[in-house]
């Protein structure tokens, strides 16, 4: 059924103001609010959501309200609010029509403001937060801006209440929306241009649950998403049994399938009433086809609804398979990665369409809580860069039987023999790799070399060469013009490297620009890197710094409107180089500009001249970028190209040439020809076995936890027992103190037994239950989320206390606490930050307290979980605590009413997991 035959007999309702406007004697809202409604009116909360957008602060605002047909009283109190308020306007479904999109979009095409908020009948703004999110929006001319609100939820089993605070207030890179989404649909404020850009919500029924978060996602891929500090309101949808997410059905991959089709012109208010609301693409695969017709029965009661059937057969046999095939075999490969760098975007994100929708992309530490349940769809599952962190993630697959795959694109293996990398890669050997891999179907490489170096060290018997691709949608389209139109710019110079390129720059390229400067106006334009006093001391060197936590796409796209002349991407050389791919010079053509290198590997393999110039020190940084400068235009410009635009020609021939995604296609599709289908048998009988092995370990905890309390009730703490001795030596007896908290640990159903055995001193005790928990998932470097710790300029930093390498601890939700020692130098105490991984359900509230050496708790302090799914640092501020004269103190970690894992680093000692300094931390 098309929108136009659904909205047909839609009744339109103006206010008094919209009239005024459309007769030119008002202005146009300065944003329109769009709030649909359905039988909302008797709970009072319909009442509530209405009232919070007309005491708005911002006076100079229109709502719209779309009646999707209530019965129960809601007509007649829309009719008394536009009664009372000139700038409420209505639009009214006589039958009920059930999708969300289609009541928007009706409201956007009446809506006059230059921005568009939304609101559900069940969400409260507060007053100033319309105002205070414009505010930003005009100052940054941002087209896409959201705040926080606080969620009340309630527990889908229990249905005990909880609440989210400040949900989308985490600095969450906007990549991270690929994998979940962190933004509340009435926290965001969008542009009218974008909508008239990329289309507006989906109304097709397979994403009529998350159509919000489908339009973020179209966003993402061409706008910068800029989150501020702003409170919106609260979202009590989450509460209610009638709410969408609870009334409609989502199958995860139907879902991401779906957001990867190439749908914005469809979806453009121009073009939106014929877009049929039950349609199923060709492409996708069986299981979402099948799943799409199962959703479709959710609503087989409207009077738009129209049966549908479809044809299944298999688009592509073993036998037929050529790697040239039109259509993609079915099935899904799922990508488990650390974090969205740009090598997950060039390798995976940048492939054609149809074989975009067969990868589903995912935050490994977002999921923990959840591997199995993500698992079960997938035909094949591929680990990125990061090996022996997944641990979890690759056990799983092994039990579930999900070939599985891994991917890497720089050699941790060499690259851990260096000083620099040898603490957080010292686990990637050669043997220790090897041996992980031995589950592995095979290993996906990004250059020939390091599939030659896997070949010459025997690592693995299939492997195949997956290099990076680019993405035709962001290059310029002309390079010769891009050159030679920049006479009128100042000479421009990009640094787009990492961080470990930064010294280079400083020591190689920085001195050539000052001395160019001095002869022409200059710019520089730095991605994550701080030139900020070079600008200061320099007056002809314009300096342009842009963020990097953003998309690499969304960053090559600005950047592009600089029309840089030269990309400088110095280096120095190490064991690494010669397997690295040529990234750089993909950057280069998508931006027009000429690559100017350190004369390293694997650069210098290329034929001199050919496709980049170099440089070795500062003198030839110079006399290079002069040369890029003068090659702009030659002797005779009227007849030849300039030699700048003859050697960005032979780029753009040779990346054409290597980095189309041909090779990644190939590799994909023999990848799910070779691999079985996870239909509906297969998945069943993965999620069968799932809880089985969740059962099995169930059983091994409360194995260790019936063990444990024999051992207490075997005790005699009146007396010195010969085999307290041997198993506690330290200790002659286990203290009164001790047995009780040990045993208020085991009637609570703790299962980190042995850390609680060590936290006590008894070590023995501890190493015979700690072993069978400890933890393979290293942070061999330190996520992004937790580096501010790092960073404070006072207090005790972790690196001063000597720390091992970071493991992730056992679920905090599990145990009653756990227990992390004091620095004996403190003698005051303001507050405690420490980093968490939250799972992408968790939920529920995370709390500290306080201990002395006699065991009183003097501090106790809770707060909600952080609403983002991530790692996440969590802090409490309370009033100075004198630790002096008071024993040895402890903080107590702990978790309450917590749904999914929640985890804390503690470092590892022996080979068993130790408590120890809350890691991390700053202690004021």
């Amino acid at each position: 059924m098309l929108v136009v035959d659904i909205i047909a007999e839609t009744v339109w309702l103006p206010g008094a103001t919209w009239l005024e406007c459309a007769q030119n004697k008002a202005p146009p809202p300065e944003i329109s609010i769009l709030l649909p409604t359905f039988c909302r009116f008797a709970d009072g909360y319909f009442e509530r959501a209405v009232a919070s957008v007309l005491n708005q602060s911002l006076r100079n605002i229109e709502l719209i309200i779309i009646d999707d047909a209530s019965v129960d009283g809601t007509r007649d109190r829309i009719a008394q609010f536009m009664r009372d308020d000139p700038r409420i306007s209505c639009l009214r479904h006589p039958r009920n029509v059930g999708l969300p999109a289609i009541s928007e979009y009706e409201a956007y095409v009446k809506s006059r403001g230059k921005y568009i908020a939304f609101a559900f009948d069940d969400d409260e703004f507060l007053p100033e937060s319309l105002e205070r999110l414009l505010a930003h929006a005009l100052a940054l001319e941002a087209d896409i801006i959201h705040g926080h609100v606080d969620i009340f939820a309630s527990n889908i089993v229990t249905g005990e209440p909880f609440s989210l605070s400040q949900f989308g207030a985490a600095p969450t890179p906007q990549t991270h929306l690929v994998s979940h989404n962190f933004i509340a649909n009435t926290s965001v404020m969008v542009s009218r241009s974008l909508i008239e850009t990329i289309g507006f919500y989906d109304p097709n029924i397979a994403v009529t649950r998350n159509c919000d978060w489908d339009l973020w996602l179209r966003a993402a891929a061409q706008y910068r998403v800029h989150r501020m500090d702003v409170a919106m309101g609260k979202v009590s949808g989450p509460s209610r049994k009638e709410s969408l997410g609870r009334t409609y059905g989502l199958e995860a991959y139907l879902s991401h399938e779906w957001t990867q089709l190439d749908r914005n012109q469809q979806l453009r208010p121009a073009n939106f009433l014929n877009i049929d609301v039950q349609e199923i693409p060709e492409s996708l695969c069986i299981s979402s086809k099948m799943a799409l017709i199962e959703l479709h029965q959710n609503f087989r009661k409207k009077f738009w609804y129209q049966p549908r059937a479809i044809e299944i057969h298999s688009r592509c046999h073993a036998d037929e398979f050529t790697g040239n095939s039109k259509n993609v075999p079915d099935g899904y490969v799922l990508i488990v990665v650390a974090s969205f760098d740009a090598s997950v975007i060039l390798h995976f994100e940048h492939l054609q369409t149809k074989f975009r929708q067969r990868l589903r992309i995912i935050h490994a530490p977002t999921f923990q809580s959840v591997i199995s349940e993500e698992m079960v769809g997938a035909s094949a599952i591929v680990f990125v860069r990061l090996l022996f962190p997944h641990a979890d993630w690759i056990e799983n697959a092994k039990q579930l039987g999900i070939p599985h795959y891994y991917f890497l694109d720089d050699n941790f293996l060499e690259l851990a023999k260096t000083p620099e990398f040898s603490e957080y890669l010292a686990a990637y050997t050669v043997s220790n790799v090897k041996k992980t891999l031995g589950s592995f179907s095979g290993v996906l490489l990004s250059t020939t070399a390091l599939v030659d170096y896997f070949s010459a060290h025997s690592i693995h018997a299939n492997l195949d060469l997956f290099p990076p691709i680019v993405k035709r949608p962001v290059l310029a389209a002309s390079p010769e013009e891009s050159v030679l139109a920049r006479s009128a710019q100042p000479f421009t110079v990009l640094f787009f490297g990492g961080s470990h390129r930064i010294d280079a720059f400083k020591e190689l390229v920085v001195p050539a620009l000052l001395k160019l400067s001095e002869q022409i106006p200059t710019r520089l334009i730095s991605v994550g890197a701080d030139f900020a006093d070079l600008s200061k001391r320099h007056a002809r060197l314009t300096l342009v710094s842009l963020p990097a936590d953003h998309s690499y796409d969304i960053v090559l796209r600005e950047l592009m409107q600089y029309r840089v002349d030269v990309l400088a991407h110095p280096g120095v050389d190490n064991l690494n180089n010669e397997f690295k791919n040529l990234n750089v010079l993909i950057n280069a053509y998508c931006l027009g500009a000429v690559p100017v290198l350190s004369k390293i590997k694997p650069y210098v393999q290329l034929p001199s001249d050919e496709y980049n110039y170099f440089a070795e020190n500062a003198s030839e940084w110079h006399t290079q970028l002069l040369r890029v400068l003068h090659g702009a235009v030659d002797a005779e410009n009227d007849v030849k190209r300039s030699a700048n635009a003859s050697l960005l020609a032979r780029l753009g021939t040779f990346i054409e040439k290597e980095y189309n995604g041909a090779k990644n296609e190939f590799v994909l599709q023999k990848m799910l020809n070779n691999e079985s289908y996870a239909g509906l048998l297969n998945r069943d009988q993965r999620l069968r076995l799932a809880i089985f092995y969740a059962k099995c370990k169930t059983e091994e905890v409360e194995s260790e936890l019936s063990a444990a309390r024999r051992l207490l009730a075997q005790v005699d703490i009146n007396s010195n027992q010969a085999g307290v001795n041997a198993l506690a030596p330290e200790s002659s007896q286990i203290k009164v103190a001790d047995k009780q908290i040990i045993a208020t640990y085991i009637s609570k159903g703790g299962a980190l037994i042995g850390r609680m055995f060590a936290t006590f001193g008894y070590t023995k005790l501890a190493r015979g239950f700690t072993q069978r928990f400890t933890s393979e998932s290293q942070y061999r470097s330190l996520p992004a989320a937790w580096t501010p710790l790092f960073h404070e300029a006072d207090g005790l930093a972790s690196r001063q206390l000597g720390l091992n390498p970071l493991f992730p601890s056992t679920d905090l939700s599990v145990g009653a606490f756990h227990d992390f020692l004091l620095p004996k130098a403190l003698s005051t105490l303001t507050a405690i930050e420490f980093p968490i991984e939250v799972g992408v359900r968790a939920q529920g509230v995370i709390g500290i307290e306080l201990v002395d050496g006699s065991n009183v708790i003097v501090l106790n302090q809770t707060q909600a979980l952080p609403a983002s799914a991530n790692q996440v640092i969590v802090r409490f501020q309370f009033e100075p605590l004198d630790l002096v004269n008071r024993g040895e103190w402890r903080i107590r970690v702990f978790t309450r009413e917590t749904l999914g894992q929640v985890k804390v680093p503690v470092y590892r000692v022996g080979g068993i997991l130790e408590p120890g300094w809350v890691l991390l931390a700053n202690y004021r």
